[in-house]
């Protein structure tokens, strides 16, 4: 079996189009991402890096 085969006929088709691209702060300071986000827009998201644990700002 070719790997082709497999991309032109997929077993499913899930529609992504109602993900959230929401970056929000949550009350308990943890950091809600949705799926659908941007990377441009996660760096851009306005968060105080200070309030979050170094190994968020450098894995």
């Amino acid at each position: 079996m070719k790997v082709r085969e497999t991309i032109e006929r997929p077993s499913a088709v899930v529609d992504v189009t109602g993900l959230s691209c929401a970056i929000t702060e949550r009350e308990d300071g943890s950091i809600l991402i949705g799926a659908a986000a941007k990377k441009y827009r996660r760096g851009r998201a306005p968060i105080d890096p200070d309030s979050l644990p170094a190994a968020v700002l450098w894995p």
